[in-house]
């Protein structure tokens, strides 16, 4: 028998060990499409489908890197202001 509970109620089935393994085995394997990673700034769970951090700001991935990589050889490449 495998009960499951959710925000909606709970019901128990019965089943077979043969399927309660084939189950569990799914489970295992499952990955959350929606699970994008952890922000390496501020640890945050809530990257975008673009992989932009919500809480900080960060970009990851390939586009983050080549991006902060341009900002940072723009940076070095402009002369300081002068005020």
């Amino acid at each position: 028998m495998l009960g499951v509970r959710t925000a909606f109620g709970e019901a128990v089935y019965t089943m077979s060990d043969h399927v309660v393994r084939a189950l569990c085995r799914a489970l295992a394997s499952y990955t959350d499409p929606d699970d994008r990673g952890t922000c390496i700034d501020c640890g945050s769970r809530r990257l975008d489908e673009n992989l932009h951090c919500r809480d900080c700001g960060r970009l990851h991935g390939i586009l983050g890197e080549v991006i902060a990589q341009h900002a940072r050889r723009v940076a070095a490449a402009s002369p300081e202001s002068e005020t």
